[in-house]
């Protein structure tokens, strides 16, 4: 669950890389930087919505709704990965005949570079907490579907939906014309395809996997320790 202090903490770390994002282009000059702030702003969404859906939600349309959008906006957050293909080698070093690499000291072409690392890894960061909150708080209680099956759609889903984005360019809004999607999928579907659902398919379990194990762990440590535990809302409760 995504207590009250850690969703102000994200949504802060958030607001300053938006408003670092101008900055870091002034300095670059590539759009690609402004771009960034928006695709945080889009895996911002469902971290967003997640917190939210920890609240009773008593009108199961409104529910499913929100759940819906949820999963419509999460493939933004691990779309921010894909944003490491606009690095350049040649700004970071240059081939001399029968010579090593020699890698140049270049401010806004590293500036580039971290700025992208730290959105993909917020982005993510932001995804993998509201896919546990909605594991938990929803599909956790789901008995016809086991939760971890649900956890794999997603996941399939997302990495279906981060292909459409990346090479289809469409966005998450256009699943109002699912037809369209189908067919200009069926028109570039190929080998590549496969593999790239599949390598993002395989990073989202990877990545879910590590932080499970992190996640468990912290849990038996604050057991153990018998520190209060953080629930929805941000309340406490003592583990005796």
């Amino acid at each position: 669950m995504i207590s009250r202090r850690r969703f102000v903490a994200i949504s802060m770390v958030a607001l300053a890389y938006v408003a670092v994002s101008p900055v870091v282009f002034a300095i670059t000059l590539e759009g690609l930087h402004v771009m960034l702030a928006w695709n945080i702003f889009l895996a911002y969404i469902p971290f967003l919505l997640a917190y939210l859906l920890q609240r009773p939600i008593r009108k199961t349309w409104l529910l499913w709704i929100l759940l819906c959008c949820w999963l419509f906006m999460f493939p933004n957050a691990f779309y921010l990965l894909t944003d490491f293909i606009y690095v350049d080698k040649d700004a970071f070093m240059v081939a001399i005949s029968y010579q090593p690499y020699e890698y140049l000291r270049d401010l806004p072409a590293y500036l580039g570079l971290f700025h992208i690392l730290i959105g993909a890894g917020l982005g993510v960061v932001m995804g993998l907490l509201s896919l546990e909150s909605v594991r938990a708080g929803h599909l956790a209680k789901c008995h016809k579907l086991p939760a971890w099956f649900a956890v794999l759609i997603v996941f399939l889903l997302a990495s279906f939906a981060i292909y459409l984005g990346r090479f289809l360019r469409f966005n998450s809004w256009d699943v109002i014309n699912p037809f369209r999607i189908i067919r200009e999928f069926l028109d570039s579907f190929d080998w590549f395809a496969v593999f790239f659902i599949a390598m993002f398919f395989l990073i989202h379990n990877f990545v879910y996997f590590l932080f499970r194990i992190v996640a468990t762990r912290e849990d038996d440590q604050q057991v153990v320790a018998g520190k209060p535990q953080t629930i929805e809302g941000g309340d406490q409760y003592q583990i005796h």
